[in-house]
């Protein structure tokens, strides 16, 4: 999915933001654009702004988004399949153990308002990150690994509950 830029300034001030919140509690070390996920300017607009609202979360989301795509490597459908619903759950649920469900979901929905995006792919990316909203929690009351947590969504989606295909 491509996302929206449209102020060169964007990805200097989130980097700012972001290291400015590392000295403040002391974690200057990472503060390299490199750690930080430097890449906003794929971000849309709606994260960028919520972005400049939670500086703290930048790290850790990136991160989850890394860990994420990784994960979903190993299943076929990248793009609107079983890769992409186990990539959408399991970045969910990693915002929601990083953060809690109601920043994970409000960034969640921050990144599916991308004007270009068909409405039966953003629904299925809701559908799936509400999801992992769900699993992040069980997952942080019974204090489950990541390992634990992403055997659990293997078990939703082998079981069928999440949304692997397009519904007009």
């Amino acid at each position: 999915m491509s996302h929206i830029c449209s102020d060169p300034y964007d990805e200097a001030f989130l980097e700012f933001l972001h290291s400015k919140w590392l000295k403040e509690h002391g974690n200057e070390s990472s503060s390299d654009s490199s750690s930080s996920g430097g890449d906003y300017s794929r971000l849309t607009e709606a994260e960028k702004r919520f972005l400049m609202r939670h500086p703290q979360v930048i790290k850790k989301f990136h991160d989850n988004a890394r860990k994420d795509s990784e994960a979903a490597k190993k299943f076929p459908g990248q793009h609107n399949g079983e890769g992409d619903a186990v990539r959408h759950v399991y970045w969910s649920a990693l915002n929601t153990l990083s953060e809690n469900a109601n920043l994970a979901k409000e960034f969640g929905d921050a990144h599916e308002q991308n004007p270009g995006q068909d409405i039966a792919e953003k629904n299925m990316d809701l559908f799936n990150n509400s999801i992992g909203y769900q699993l992040g929690d069980l997952a942080k009351q019974n204090k489950w690994s990541e390992e634990r947590l992403f055997k659990e969504i293997i078990k939703y989606k082998n079981d069928g509950k999440l949304q692997t295909k397009l519904h007009p």
